[in-house]
């Protein structure tokens, strides 16, 4: 992108520079986020399981931790409190 003319001065050529460094950046940005978004879908997407079964496992994490409290505060209930 180099002007023709041979004068250029140096202010010029640093203006064209920056500019070209402008659209470079905002091109590595865009291709980083859209290599965050598919790395983002990637970990989301676990093999072998479709999204029916991620959500089964979820709910199956949260009801584990529900039975785990329930059994605790039943214990401390029954054996603390007598």
């Amino acid at each position: 992108m180099l002007p023709t003319s041979e004068d250029t001065d140096g202010d010029a050529l640093l203006a064209m520079q920056r500019a070209d460094q402008e659209v470079m950046k905002e091109e590595v940005l865009k291709l980083q986020l859209r290599e965050a978004k598919a790395r983002r879908r990637a970990k989301e997407h676990q093999p072998g399981r479709s999204k029916e079964q991620a959500a089964i496992r979820l709910n199956y994490f949260f009801l584990a931790a529900a039975y785990v409290d329930a059994v605790d505060h039943k214990w401390r209930r029954n054996y603390l409190c007598h």
